[in-house]
């Protein structure tokens, strides 16, 4: 061990001389006694420098300027050293070097620290001051150390260099405190905390690759996560506290950030642009001054689990692409998902409370799906559609909107399935200009004015659906509107139920709470009585009563104390379409309500392109959506078998929600019941999908073709149910008809009844067309010359 001190007392007074004096082979030792040392340095084999009195004593400066201070060739540490440069680089290191506790001091514009490639170096704890530390193809290890006031960047990682970062500051510098550029070039940062930079808090460019986990970002001016130019990695558990954008990514970078919060960001809390995809999984976004998350550009941004409070916009999409699973909103003053030109998304599990919108989609080439969404007290409409837009929603819940809770115009097209309109402060549901509304199961009550508007040439086609409790009218259209309700009921609106000057066709519609058709049951039986009300299904009744028996029994077992006999709630329903299928299962899933086995007991009835995503992966959270969206009753899945197809595009898909339906079926079997249908034949290679499926469902119900009596009964109680009569001549040749088709080995199915019905009804309109005033009876009967030829 060798000693140094300015005067010399120790043994030698320059730390130079010490080295030169060292000539053995061994490693050297210099303890370095309180002083400043205008010496440059060249550490070679093996030396440790150390400052005797502790960090801080000891200074280190170039004897001229534009000299490095300390290049190190062989394998070094220095501890406690203060290290000041005035050249291009205060430390170089070629070599190993371990720095402890020291400060390094560059100038502005230069390097206080720069390894090259094949050297190694670690820093724990210290300071690196003014100038930058550059790693090229170097491998390092900081920890605990703080970099302050860097006048471009703090840290930079580049030409395959590897760093790992852990528990350093970055503080007040004009550039980036962590860049890291090129392939191969790999940066881990571990609880970092960044504040007071210009540009990036980490800047992760040009294929490089960084993980970022448990830091904090804070006070920034610029961005303070930015992907770009393919740059990679993930960023974990990581706070950003104000910022002009939260992260940025762009040029084909694709970063997942997962168990982040970002608060406080002026610009954007997340950007994603320039066709980069992006990944955000279980992140917070509070306090924003514009959106939450941003996509553009031609950019993917796949988000699963979010919570945005307190911003303007929650996501905004134009000329890319969203699909968004689990996000949850509120106190945003714009909207939930903000929809421009070309921009595409895909939503399930959607949940927002006190927002201005739910949904506003705009311009053209906009389209998107929305599934499983509940919008609650919106400050304006829940939904709205301008321009071009196409959007599908299902299974939405809006609830206490301020103004609609459907709104459409322009040449917009919205389809909504299993929606639920109620309390809306205006309409329910309102069209006008072009656009064009068609709803399945929409339910819309209570609203403040009429149940649904259609104004200025709008179109509607709904089905299946109830408008009740209008303070206006129930339906209300104005001028050159044209539209078709189908099997539906408006009812209970201060108003009329249907009203105005546009163009309407009411098929099966109940406009007043009438006593039943005759050979109906009478409301308030239950759906049981309706069950067995039901024109012909023999063989599915008597199964279907027989399954509520056993489930009645071990309910009454389970009160009782006793163990459950075996079994279970899921069925099958085999046969072909128009045989009442879809009608039975909702009587299913009422009797099971009234039994205190399901909740609520209504229907969600989907399709294969209900539960299949774009892509691997996204498939498995569609269907858990569309089935959390159906707890408490019944998912009816129609053409089941569609899913276990073993061709076409995307038939591994359909698997893929076979195996999750199958894995959801038994692990909530208490809150759902699943209903199969299809063709017998193609159901049993559904069943044989998945080796655990057919265990699932307790028994398959067969339904079987209507009989040409049971139609001709169908057509008769649709005539009754509409306030027509049959004229004594037409049931036979129905009868006739319906023979005839079924001898050819085609019989006619319900659907094929109803449709006869309604062309005996045209017929009928056309043939009294030519007569002024007709009768009372001649408006009553149907004729037999009204039934079209075969």
């Amino acid at each position: 061990m060798l000693r140094v001190s300015p005067t010399g007392d120790s043994g030698h007074r320059t730390i130079a001389a010490a080295l030169r004096a060292h000539t053995g082979p061994g490693p050297l030792r210099v303890m370095v006694e309180p002083g400043r040392y205008p010496e440059p340095l060249s550490l070679k084999g093996e030396v440790e420098l150390c400052a005797a009195r502790g960090p801080g004593t000891v200074v280190v400066e170039p004897a001229v300027a534009g000299a490095n201070v300390l290049d190190v060739t062989g394998s070094a540490v220095v501890t406690g050293l203060a290290v000041v440069g005035r050249g291009t680089a205060t430390v170089a290191v070629f070599g190993r070097l371990l720095l402890r506790d020291c400060r390094l001091e560059g100038r502005d514009g230069a390097a206080a620290l720069t390894a090259s490639a094949g050297s190694e170096i670690t820093v724990m704890g210290g300071e690196l001051a003014v100038g930058k530390a550059t790693l090229q193809g170097a491998r390092a290890v900081l920890r605990g150390t703080r970099f302050q006031a860097a006048g471009e960047d703090a840290l930079v990682v580049s030409q395959g260099a590897h760093a790992e970062v852990t528990d350093c500051v970055f503080a007040d510098g004009r550039g980036s405190a962590v860049h890291v550029s090129g392939a191969g070039t790999r940066a881990r940062l571990r609880t970092c905390e960044f504040s007071g930079f210009g540009g990036h808090g980490v800047l992760v460019e040009q294929q490089a690759e960084a993980e970022v986990r448990d830091c904090l970002l804070r006070d920034l001016s610029g961005t303070a996560l930015g992907f770009r130019d393919q740059g990679h990695g993930t960023v974990v558990g990581t706070r950003v506290r104000g910022a002009d954008a939260g992260a940025v990514v762009s040029g084909g970078a694709d970063p997942t950030l997962r168990d982040c919060s970002f608060h406080g960001c002026r610009a954007v809390g997340v950007r994603v642009t320039e066709e980069a995809v992006c990944g955000i999984e279980d992140c917070s976004f509070e306090h924003l001054s514009n959106a939450a998350l941003s996509v553009d550009q031609k950019a993917r941004l796949r988000v699963n689990g979010c919570r945005i409070v307190d911003a303007r916009h929650g996501v905004v999409v134009e000329k890319g692409h969203a699909s968004l699973e689990r996000v949850e909103a509120r106190a945003l003053t714009g909207s939930v998902v903000r929809l421009c030109q070309d921009g595409t998304f895909e939503a399930a599990e959607l949940r927002a409370d006190d927002c201005k919108y739910g949904l506003h989609a705009s311009g053209s080439g906009s389209s998107g799906e929305l599934t499983g969404a509940e919008l609650c007290g919106m400050r304006d409409c829940a939904l709205v559609l301008t321009g071009s837009a196409r959007v599908v929603a299902r299974n939405l819940r809006i609830s206490e909107p301020v103004s609609d809770g459907l709104f459409a115009r322009d040449t917009s097209y919205l389809t909504v399935r299993q929606c639920t309109v109620e309390r809306a402060a205006r309409y329910g549901a309102h069209i006008l200009d072009s656009a064009v509304l068609v709803a399945d199961q929409l339910t819309v009550t209570d609203s403040g004015a009429h149940g649904i508007l259609a104004e200025n040439s709008s179109q509607f086609d709904i089905r299946d659906s109830s408008c009740t409790g209008s303070d206006g009218d129930g339906l209300r259209t104005r001028s050159d509107v044209s539209g078709r309700i189908t099997d539906s009921r408006i009812t209970g609106s201060r108003g009329e139920a249907v009203a105005g000057d546009g163009s309407v066709r009411l098929d099966a519609v109940t406009t007043r709470d009438a006593p039943p058709p005759a050979g109906q049951p009478a409301a308030g039986l239950g759906p049981q009585a309706e069950l067995d009300a039901l024109i012909g299904l023999t063989e599915a009744k008597r199964q279907v009563r027989t399954q509520v028996d056993l489930l009645r029994l071990a309910r009454l077992r389970r009160d009782a104390g006793l163990s459950e006999p075996p079994g279970g709630r899921h069925l099958v329903f085999s046969g072909p379409p128009g045989t009442g299928k879809t009608t039975v299962a909702r009587l299913y899933g009422r009797i099971l309500a009234e039994l205190g086995v399901l909740s609520d007991g209504r229907l969600v009835e989907v399709h294969r392109s209900d539960l299949v995503g774009q892509y691997l992966g996204s498939t498995a959270l569609k269907t858990r959506a569309v089935f959390d969206s159906a707890r408490g009753g019944v998912l009816f899945i129609d053409e089941a078998y569609s899913l276990a197809r073993r061709f076409g595009v995307n038939h591994d898909l359909g698997q893929e929600a076979i195996d999750e339906l199958t894995k959801l079926m038994e692990d909530h079997r208490e809150d759902v019941v699943v209903i199969a249908a299809g063709y017998p034949v193609e159901m049993e290679g559904f069943l044989e999908a998945n080796p655990g499926l057919a265990s699932r469902f307790s028994r398959i119900v067969t339904f079987s073709p209507y009989s040409p009596g049971e139609l001709v009964r169908i057509v008769r109680h649709l005539a009754d149910r509409h306030g027509f009569e049959l004229d004594p001549d037409v049931e036979p040749r129905l009868l006739a008809r319906f023979r005839g088709r079924a001898s050819t080995g085609s019989p006619s199915n319900g659907r094929d009844a109803r449709t006869l019905f309604e062309t005996m009804i045209e017929h009928m309109a056309g043939r009294l067309s030519d007569i002024d005033r007709p009768t009372h009876q001649e408006l009553l009967t149907l004729r037999p010359d009204d039934i079209p030829e075969p």
